[in-house]
């Protein structure tokens, strides 16, 4: 706001579409995109995204920030590899405005295509 590019009724916008939870639960009940930024570490990647298969929607798609690990290993812990698909993002964000997307084998153009 203060370099001109934004005004305040679009920060209050924004934020007030933003819900904090603790909750994985609350969080995946209702979405439609999951974007996962833990650490980097597999099992633990896997892990998280058996949990989201679990309680979001069939049509949610699964979105993993890694830098480092297959997107279809990642899929392999959920029963919708066509919808898991990377999202990384360049950082410094807010400066770096691109965010590199990357299919794994059986992500689907239509997941692909939402992303993009």
């Amino acid at each position: 706001m203060e370099k001109g590019k934004i005004t305040r009724a679009q920060i209050e916008a924004a934020l007030g579409k933003i819900k904090g939870t603790l909750s994985l639960e609350e969080a995946g009940r209702d979405a439609d995109i999951i974007i996962e930024a833990a650490p980097e570490n597999l099992e633990l990647k896997k892990k998280l995204f058996k949990e989201l298969d679990e309680i979001c929607p069939p049509s949610s798609i699964l979105a993993t920030n890694t830098s480092s690990f297959s997107i279809t290993e990642i899929s392999t812990a959920t029963r919708r590899p066509d919808k898991v698909i990377g999202m990384h993002f360049a950082s410094p964000v807010p400066e770096m405005r691109r965010v590199e997307t990357i299919r794994g084998l059986e992500t689907s153009d239509a997941t692909a295509e939402i992303v993009e």
